[in-house]
C-alpha cells in the first residue's frame, strides 16, 4: 500500500528513521553521557539523574555477572511495580547481557507458572524458563515455590523503599510491611538482597552485543488466551524509540514538542511494553524526566503526585482516564493542566465521551496510538497537533508499511476493511522457541499479521475495527464486537460494555452484551431500543447482562474471553 500518510506528516517529521546506535548498551552509554545531571526518574520524591542511573545500573550489572555469574542470553524475570529499582534492574540486566522477562506483579502463582514454564502446550513449549527472578518482597509468596523447587535458580528480593535513601528507606519499608501489612510471609531458600549490588564497583566483563540479539521477551496473547513470548531485539526497541522521538520532537508555534525539560507522569505499569518503551526507553532516548506512580489504582496518589510536580507529559488508557475524570479533585483547582502538552492513550480505543470530557476538563485532546507487544509496541500515532476527537489511530510511523488483507490474502485498497498486516524495524524477530508459530505470524512477503481488523482511510490514518478473533458471525454477517461496544458506550447511563458471541439456533451466533451502568433502573429493553437507533437489526444484542466490572488486562484492554466465564 502506498504510504500516502507521509504527505500528511507534520513539517519536519522524517518519513524514515536512522538509528544512532545499534545496541542498547551503546544507546545507554551515549544518552547517559548526553543527559548526565538531568532528572531521569523520580519515585516517592526521591530523584536520580542519568549519571546516577548510569552508575547504579553498571553496579547492578557487575553484581549479576560477578556474583551470580549471569551470562549472555540468560533470562531474568522482573516482577515489581513502578519504583526506582525497576529502571536500575532493567538497564543493569541488559548491560550484563541478560534477556529481560517483565511480569505483571499482580499475577498469581498459577498465572506465573503458565507464563514462565507451561508454554503453549502446558508442557513447556515456548516457555521462557528464567534463570533468576527479581521481585518486590510483596510477591515473594507467589514465587517461592519456583525457587525452592529448583525451577528458578535464585530470587533477588527488594523492598519498596530500598533506593529512597536513609532514613526514608527504613520508614517506608517498615510501614509497607508492618503497618499496611502488604508483605505476606514467605521463605525462599536461595535468596539475595537487591541492595547487595551497591557493594560492587562498575567493573564487569561486558559481553559483545549485536543489533539482532534478543533483549526482551514480552509476553503476549493475553486477549486470545495463548501466551507466547515475543522476541524484541535491540534494533526493534531502538527503532521504536527513534520513531517515537521522530513524532514528538517536531517544533511548533505552541512549543508542544517534547524536550529534556519535560516531566512525564508514568501512570501505566512499566512491565507492559507500552510503558516500557514509551516511558522508560524513550525517556532515556530523549532525556525527559519520569515521575513514577507505584500503584495506578490509587487515584488519590496519582492526583497528589500530579499536583506536586510540573507534569507536561503522560500516557493512559481509556479506563484510567475515565476513573480520573470521576475523581472529585481531577480539576484545575488541584492540577496545572496549562502546561500539559499531548497526553497519550493506547492499549485500547478511547471512548469519544471520555476523550471529550477529558478535553473539557483539561483543555487537551488525547493523542491515540496503536500497536502490539510484537511491534515494540507502537505502529501508529496521532500527530501531537490533533485538535479534535478522532476515531482513528493516527498515521503509521516512519519506516512502517501497512497492508490490509482479505481472508484470501488479497491486498485491499484504501477504506476496505481486512486484517492489518505490518512491516517495519520495530516488528519482533519471532516468538521465543516457537519456529512454526513465528513462521505463521508473517505473510510470505514478510508482513506481520496483527490479528486486528481495520482499514486505511483516504486521509492516510489507520482505523481499527476489531480483533479478528472477536468477530461475531450472525447468519453469515460479520459483527464487530467493538462496533457494538462503541455504540453502547455512548449511552449516558453506561460506563463500559463488552460484547461476545453466544450460540443461536436461528442465526448460528448472536450478540451478547455485558454492561456496567451507573443507573440501576436501566434495562435490556432500554439498551436494545438505544441500539436500534444506531445499529442494523442483526447487530443488536439478543441478551444483556449487567456486571460490576468488565475484565481487563493490566493496561486496560478489554478481555472478551474472560466474559465467557460469566455465562
Amino acid at each position: 500500500m502506498k504510504r500516502i500518510w507521509i504527505e500528511k506528516y507534520q513539517k519536519g517529521r522524517n518519513p524514515e528513521i536512522e538509528l544512532q546506535e545499534e545496541t542498547l548498551d551503546a544507546f545507554f552509554i551515549n544518552r547517559f553521557k548526553s543527559f548526565g545531571p538531568k532528572l531521569a526518574f523520580q519515585s516517592m520524591d526521591k530523584a536520580i539523574s542519568f549519571n546516577e542511573l548510569d552508575i547504579l545500573s553498571q553496579k547492578f550489572a557487575s553484581f549479576l555477572v560477578n556474583k551470580l555469574h549471569v551470562k549472555k542470553g540468560d533470562r531474568i524475570a522482573l516482577m515489581m511495580p513502578n519504583i526506582l529499582q525497576f529502571p536500575v534492574a532493567v538497564v543493569g540486566a541488559v548491560r550484563a547481557g541478560a534477556i529481560i522477562c517483565p511480569l505483571n506483579p499482580l499475577y498469581t502463582r498459577d498465572e506465573l507458572r503458565k507464563v514462565l514454564f507451561d508454554g503453549i502446550d502446558g508442557k513447556g513449549k515456548g516457555s521462557s524458563k528464567p534463570r533468576y527472578i527479581i521481585a518486590l518482597n510483596k510477591f515473594g509468596k507467589n514465587i517461592q515455590s519456583f525457587v525452592n523447587d529448583g525451577e528458578i535458580e535464585a530470587a533477588i528480593i527488594t523492598e519498596v523503599g530500598d533506593l529512597l535513601g536513609f532514613p526514608k528507606k527504613n520508614i517506608v519499608n517498615f510501614v509497607f510491611k508492618n503497618i499496611k501489612k502488604e508483605v505476606p510471609a514467605f521463605k525462599i531458600k536461595n535468596q539475595f538482597n537487591f541492595m547487595d549490588f551497591l557493594k560492587y564497583d562498575t567493573n564487569f566483563e561486558k559481553p559483545s552485543f549485536h543489533k539482532d540479539d534478543t533483549a526482551i521477551l514480552q509476553f503476549t496473547g493475553g486477549t486470545s488466551g495463548t501466551i507466547k513470548a515475543a522476541k524484541l531485539a535491540h534494533r526493534n526497541i531502538l527503532s521504536n524509540v527513534a520513531q517515537n522521538i521522530n513524532n514528538v520532537t517536531v517544533p511548533d508555534e505552541n512549543k508542544g514538542e517534547w524536550t529534556t525539560e519535560d516531566r512525564f507522569l508514568a501512570m501505566l505499569p512499566l512491565f507492559h511494553i507500552l510503558a516500557l518503551n514509551t516511558t522508560l526507553f524513550s525517556s532515556i532516548g530523549l532525556g525527559y524526566g519520569v515521575i513514577l506512580v507505584p500503584n495506578p489504582r490509587d487515584l488519590d496518589n496519582i492526583i497528589k503526585i500530579w499536583s506536586k510536580n510540573k507534569i507536561t507529559l503522560t500516557c493512559g488508557v481509556n479506563t484510567l482516564y475515565a476513573k480520573l475524570l470521576g475523581h472529585k479533585n481531577f480539576n484545575s483547582n488541584y492540577i496545572n493542566f496549562n502546561i500539559l502538552k499531548s497526553p497519550g492513550t493506547g492499549g485500547m480505543a478511547i471512548q469519544e465521551k471520555v476523550s471529550r470530557e477529558f478535553h473539557d476538563r483539561t483543555g487537551k485532546w488525547t493523542q491515540t496510538g496503536y500497536g502490539l507487544s510484537e511491534t515494540s509496541p507502537v505502529l501508529c500515532m496521532h500527530d501531537k497537533f490533533k485538535t479534535d476527537f478522532s476515531p482513528s489511530s493516527g498515521y503509521p510511523y516512519a519506516s512502517t508499511d501497512i497492508q490490509i488483507l482479505d481472508e484470501n490474502n488479497k491486498e485491499l485498497d484504501f477504506e476496505e476493511c481486512g486484517e492489518i498486516c505490518v512491516k517495519g524495524p520495530q516488528v519482533m524477530t519471532g516468538y521465543w522457541e516457537l519456529e512454526e508459530d513465528s513462521k505463521q505470524a508473517f505473510t510470505k512477503d514478510g508482513f506481520f499479521r496483527t490479528g486486528d481488523m481495520g482499514y486505511i482511510g483516504k486521509d492516510g490514518e489507520l482505523y481499527i475495527v476489531d480483533r479478528k478473533k472477536d468477530m461475531i458471525n450472525v447468519s453469515g454477517f460479520n459483527v464487530f464486537a467493538q462496533e457494538v461496544e462503541n455504540v453502547v458506550n455512548s449511552h449516558p447511563d453506561i460506563i463500559e460494555s463488552g460484547a461476545i458471541s453466544i450460540p443461536s439456533e436461528k442465526t448460528g451466533e448472536a450478540v451478547m452484551l455485558f454492561v456496567v451502568s451507573n443507573n440501576k433502573d436501566l434495562t435490556q429493553e432500554n439498551i436494545c431500543s438505544f441500539c436500534k437507533e444506531h445499529l442494523t437489526n442483526y447487530k443488536i444484542p439478543k441478551k444483556v447482562q449487567f456486571v460490576d466490572e468488565i475484565p481487563k488486562s493490566p493496561v486496560g484492554k478489554l478481555l472478551r474471553r474472560e466474559l465467557k466465564k460469566f455465562l
